[in-house]
């Protein structure tokens, strides 16, 4: 697993835990080698002056006392086992705490990873990304990324913990280390085939995972739909398989390192019993050898469980890191390229396509083809065509959201790849059929256009608008929460406060993605009016895309498209004379109009 380089394992923690957990070892260390001379203090009952003069230990012990002017004495010694018992303490809690902050960090940090290069990734990869997949990735498999990172650094840890007891079993006695290690060792050794298992099982669980999470969220956005259509039992027993796919997988994983757990502790306590059968009948060691080399014994099964258990850490999750690492470097290649160093100023003269074609990676399908029209600036342009004639294609390319497959796009005669992303977008203000509004006050709506946008800015905006009047009538006037999705408005008021949020920037280029399509006639109409306001007051460039002739029909330019091709363009009259399928649309709305005038 490429934990440490795709997902920025930081390098100075690896270094602090390790000096962290050294130090921790040596002050439990010592006060564990201290345990000696208190056995040996015991047994001589006291004479200190006979263990000096017998033990060269002793005289080094005795040495050390004096430098802090005190005897050697049991209470003496005790206090030296506790106090570096409670170093190690402090330095095992602020090892955890360090970790814990570390590892918080790094989650912290991939999370706004993946989020910054998700929004950075070209419109055709967020499209092609589910939103649950995303969910998923920045929540469960996260969480269990950090989980295996605590693994991680754990082991390092372990190996500086291991590493100094070691040291400290060889001074004790070599011939007990060799063997200790060597039978430790093939008694762990059948526990290492489940941890492929392991790491399978985890693979697994992340799948099922993505999975879940990716059809209840795109559930959650159909809601309305799925009652309509009367398929909830249907789309319930889906959400049960796919429960019961997550439930199966993630019990896979807990059987394994349950298996795991249980079989570590048995095997490690009969290894330490065989190790004290043969330090006794064998080697022979004397009562305080054997009791310190039992003593870090024990005190290392504790150790061999946590390196078990991180291992299992590190084995389950590996599908979340591989997940995650994955994600970033998949945004990563998809991300949009911004080589353009001019800044958009605004439009004089005409936006202009030069035998544009487009068409979707994915299935070759073109959308438009040999596109060459110009969209004069200060004037309303309306876009109209059948679906799939390519209209919200055309309006993409525009702030760049996609790039022609062939031809070129021109503002005022200059390449739109030479501008500046940002600046070309924050030139560009955008209505889009459905409004995104969140459960904000309006004046906070308003203000995603500009965030810094004055009262006086935003009241003017409103007026535009054309719901001055509507907001000044509410109780709360601006401060108004607008609901979840905008549901305390109705359909031409939230599309009418969205058109707001879009000119308060005053930018020079409005583009409206079909704003009328689901409002009634009397919405249609205000909204309407409002367009020719903006016109009219801001000298705006504004382009429209409609299916309704009543939203078009005044355009000062209309464009027909039809099958990725221009059928048609000019104004109403012009477009009658040249395109066949606007002049069947123009037919066929008489005849409602008169339908509705006979009350039929």
């Amino acid at each position: 697993m490429r934990i440490s380089y795709e997902l920025g394992l930081p390098k100075g923690l690896v270094f602090k835990v390790m000096v962290l957990a050294t130090l921790s070892t040596l002050f439990e260390s010592i006060g564990l080698v201290f345990f000696v001379p208190v056995y040996q203090y015991i047994e001589a009952k006291g004479d200190v002056a006979y263990l000096i003069s017998e033990n060269e230990q002793w005289q080094l012990i005795d040495r050390g006392f004096s430098w802090v002017d005190m005897e050697p004495s049991f209470s003496a010694l005790a206090a030296v086992v506790f106090v570096f018992v409670l170093l190690r303490q402090i330095a095992s809690y602020i090892r955890i705490i360090s970790v814990a902050n570390a590892r918080e960090t790094l989650n912290r940090r991939v999370r706004m990873k993946v989020f910054s290069l998700y929004v950075s990734a070209t419109l055709s990869k967020q499209e092609a990304t589910s939103n649950g997949e995303i969910v998923n990735d920045l929540t469960l498999e996260l969480q269990r990324f950090g989980s295996s990172l605590l693994g991680a650094v754990s082991l390092v840890g372990i190996f500086s913990l291991a590493l100094i007891y070691l040291i400290i079993l060889l001074f004790v006695s070599w011939e007990m280390t060799l063997i200790s290690f060597l039978v430790i060792s093939m008694g762990l050794f059948p526990v290492r085939f489940l941890y492929r298992h392991m790491r399978m099982a985890g693979r697994a669980s992340t799948l099922a995972n993505s999975d879940t999470s990716r059809f209840l969220v795109e559930k959650l956005q159909t809601s309305r739909l799925i009652r309509l259509a009367g398929i909830e039992d249907a789309e319930r027993e889906s959400m049960n398989s796919f429960s019961r796919q997550q439930k199966l997988t993630m019990l896979s994983v807990e059987r394994l390192m349950a298996s795991i757990s249980v079989a570590i502790e048995p095997v490690v306590l009969l290894l330490t019993l065989g190790l004290l059968v043969v330090s006794v009948d064998v080697l022979h060691l004397q009562f305080e050898t054997l009791g310190l080399f039992l003593m870090i014994v024990l005190r290392l099964m504790p150790v061999v469980k946590d390196f078990m258990k991180s291992r299992q850490l590190l084995a389950s999750c590996a599908g979340s890191a591989e997940a995650l690492t994955s994600r970033i470097q998949d945004l990563y290649r998809d991300r949009e390229d911004d080589n353009g160093g001019m800044r958009f100023e605004g439009l004089v003269d005409a936006i202009n396509f030069n035998d544009v074609t487009f068409y979707y990676n994915s299935n070759n399908k073109i959308a438009l083809r040999n596109i060459s029209v110009s969209i004069p600036a200060k004037k309303i342009t309306a876009i109209i065509g059948p679906s799939g004639s390519g209209k919200s294609t055309l309006i993409d390319l525009l702030p760049r959201l996609r790039l022609p497959s062939k031809g070129q796009i021109e503002f005022d005669g200059r390449d739109v790849l030479a501008f500046c992303l940002k600046s070309l977008r924050s030139g560009i203000s955008f209505v889009p059929q459905f409004p995104q509004v969140f459960n904000v006050s309006i004046v906070e709506h308003i203000r995603l256009g500009k965030s810094n946008a004055t009262m006086d800015e935003v009241l003017e905006a409103a007026e535009l608008a054309g719901v001055s009047n509507f907001i000044d009538a509410l109780e709360d006037g601006y401060e108004t929460k607008l609901g979840e999705s905008g549901s305390r408005l109705s359909g031409g008021q939230r599309q009418r406060v969205d058109l707001a949020r879009a000119i308060v920037s005053n930018s020079p280029v409005l583009i409206l993605d079909e704003p009328t399509s689901n409002l009634d006639p009397k919405s249609e109409l205000a909204f309407v009016e409002a367009i020719k306001r903006i016109n009219i007051k801001r000298n705006t460039t504004i382009i429209m895309v409609a299916h309704r002739l009543s939203t078009i029909e005044n355009a000062d330019q209309i464009i027909v498209l039809n099958r990725g091709k221009v059928e048609g363009r000019g104004s109403h009259e012009e477009v009658l004379n040249s395109s066949q399928w606007y002049t069947g649309l123009f037919s066929e709305s008489k005849t409602e109009t008169h339908d509705q005038a006979q009350g039929h």
